[in-house]
């Protein structure tokens, strides 16, 4: 199994829209303020305003139309009307279909395809967001129709390839499950658990002034995994011959659609909630020995992963001259696996287990001529990344959106940066246009770090001001002096977090007023403990 880095995003181009290749967990358009959905990602990465001409739902993956302008929206919203638009969709189940089940169904037998199953549609009153499927009319129904094109064996699974002739909301999942047949990973309507709703929107096929058109969504990677006999027996000591759990599979495949390069995020530990885990093996072979546990970042060409498994044993053993724990493995293979992957070089392996105490003890692990220090680009901006200082290569890859948004958000204000670490946030107000970047941090080499990543963006260090101090001491004078900022980004390290700090509670209530009267003249700030 292998994923395509840098795998296309935009399937179809055209003057008036775009046909998009939408990853699982995300809805197709913004629901609220704090939620951005597909239609608002894709205007970003692209720098145009897109519209969402139709919807899939949030776990469902594939083919999603965007309209550029009031034309295409409007052509393509009455194609849909008209059902001008042949939509084919593919979904795995843990059952095959085998004959007809209702009176509605064309005369079929088992094996013979095209089977098309017939129902109402209609809000369930006692649940808000699902739908119910009946045999007959009702008050708010609407006809439904969904045609089975063909359904094979696929691995443990079987694979169903479907033609909605209606567009009702949730009505694949439905039919799906009036047929016996639920959609593997359907948490509302089905019983088979799974990482992800394995529903895909594969084919998108219309004709035009210039002809019959015909655009296919690429089968998800988490598909192609599930066909392998043995994916679902792993007994937790990597006897999957190096196969990726499901779970980062599918972790992976999104970020290797949505976030261009190679500089990412690949996987985020804890993806899975408790009611998951509760459920029977099904899911938890999705999962893998180490799945929970690791954090695995893409920097460029090394792989920095960070194990978070928490062990007192393990972390009280750990000490600035202590033995380094081989990998299991497991972890071997998963390491060589994840490299394949990405095509990365190298990796780093970090265990977490004493992460916010003692800095100094830990364990760093890295493969054969891993470089000590490096240089990245993420967004255009240049970071030198290290092995050598510290706790942490010198990024935190989870910040990439703050990082850009304050790039984008800073000409002409004055900024301030507590906690500054290696200056990244303080990078990218310089690149926007501030007025004024000024750092503040206790450590004179990340201070230093700092410096050398405005060097490495063409920024002169003698434009801006570092401090080495305590963020508590440096805003006590800063107050005093009267000094205005119209932008403060305080970003306190795990070590301080635990200890319950915020901007507030940190100063007292005297100086923290003071603060918020003279520094945030704009208003304007990013806490990231809120």
């Amino acid at each position: 199994m292998s994923l395509d880095p840098g795998k296309s995003f935009v399937l179809y181009d055209a003057p008036d829209f775009l046909v998009v290749n939408k990853p699982s967990g995300f809805l197709s358009h913004q629901s609220n303020e704090r939620t951005q959905g597909l239609q608002e990602i894709a205007s970003g990465l692209l720098g145009i305003t897109l519209r969402a001409a139709h919807r899939l739902d949030r776990d469902t993956s594939g083919a999603l139309v965007l309209a550029k302008n009031d034309r295409g929206l409007r052509v393509w919203q009455e194609r849909f009307r008209r059902r001008e638009v042949q939509k084919t969709y593919i979904f795995l189940s843990t059952k095959e279909l085998k004959a007809k089940t209702s009176a509605s169904e064309k005369p079929s037998v088992a094996g013979q395809f095209p089977v098309e199953h017939e129902s109402w549609i209609a809000p369930d009153p006692a649940q808000k967001g699902r739908w119910l499927s009946k045999d007959v009319d009702g008050p708010a129904a609407l006809r439904s129709v969904t045609r089975w094109m063909s359904c094979v064996p696929w691995g443990s699974y079987f694979f169903h390839t479907v033609e909605p002739l209606t567009g009702r909301t949730h009505q694949i999942r439905l039919h799906a499950r009036d047929l016996g047949v639920s959609v593997l990973g359907d948490r509302l309507y089905g019983v088979e658990q799974a990482v992800r709703l394995c529903l895909h929107a594969y084919q998108l096929e219309w004709t035009d002034e210039t002809g019959p058109h015909f655009v296919d969504a690429p089968l998800p990677q988490v598909f192609a995994a599930l066909k392998t006999p043995d994916r679902n027996h792993d007994d937790g000591q990597g006897s999957q011959g190096g196969k990726l759990p499901i779970l980062w599979v599918n972790e992976i495949e999104r970020r290797q659609i949505l976030v261009p390069g190679r500089v990412k995020r690949l996987i985020h530990q804890n993806k899975i909630t408790k009611s998951q885990l509760a459920k029977p093996s099904q899911i938890r072979s999705h999962l893998g020995s180490v799945a929970l546990h690791w954090c695995v970042d893409q920097c460029d060409e090394v792989l920095v992963v960070q194990d978070y498994k928490k062990s007192e044993s393990q972390a009280a053993a750990l000490t600035p001259l202590a033995a380094v724990t081989p990998l299991t493995s497991a972890e071997t293979s998963y390491l060589k696996e994840l490299q394949k992957v990405t095509g990365a070089q190298h990796w780093i392996f970090r265990n977490m287990a004493n992460r916010g105490q003692n800095p100094h003890v830990l364990e760093w692990l890295f493969s054969e001529g891993c470089p000590r220090r490096w240089i990245i680009s993420e967004n255009g901006v240049q970071y030198e990344l290290r092995r050598d200082s510290g706790a942490s290569c010198g990024i935190f890859l989870d910040q990439r959106i703050n990082r850009n948004w304050v790039r984008e958000n800073s000409k002409g204000l004055r900024v301030l940066n507590l906690f500054c670490y290696t200056g990244g946030f303080s990078v990218c107000a310089a690149l926007g246009g501030a007025s004024q970047v000024v750092s503040v941090d206790t450590s004179e080499v990340a201070l230093s770090w700092a410096k050398r990543n405005f060097e490495l963006n063409g920024l002169d260090v003698q434009n801006y001001e570092f401090f080495r101090a305590e963020v508590a001491i440096f805003m006590a004078g800063a107050s005093k002096l009267s000094r205005q900022f119209d932008l403060i980004i305080c970003d306190p390290p795990l070590a301080r977090s635990k200890q319950k700090w915020n901007f507030s509670n940190c100063f007292g209530a005297g100086i923290a007023s003071g603060c918020l009267r003279k520094t945030f003249s704009s208003q304007r700030a990013i806490d990231f403990q809120h």
